[in-house]
């Protein structure tokens, strides 16, 4: 099943969002998903990330860098366990 994901909800995270922002990634990491990250540097990259939230708070969150040539590449990709598989694509209308 294809869920369609509300593109309102995908904002720039907020110095609040930090701490559930780490949460979500510290548990991506110890599944051997992503590579750690401090709150430091989560603070410091901040304007790199998106993320989904709602009302049940952050869902998810992603960081997009650029690379040599201009060509973005996502980092620090994460959602929230209880949500994965839930999504599927974005509708810009």
């Amino acid at each position: 099943m294809v869920h369609q994901v509300d593109i309102a909800r995908i904002r720039k995270p907020r110095v609040t969002d930090v701490a559930a922002m780490k949460a979500l990634i510290d548990s991506e990491v110890a599944r051997g998903m992503l590579l750690p990250r401090t709150t430091v540097e989560l603070y410091a990259s901040l304007r790199e990330f998106h993320i989904y939230a709602d009302d049940d708070g952050i869902g998810g969150c992603c960081a997009l860098h650029r690379r040599a040539g201009g060509s973005p590449a996502a980092a620090g990709a994460g959602v929230v366990a209880s949500r994965q598989g839930s999504g599927g694509r974005v509708d810009q209308e």
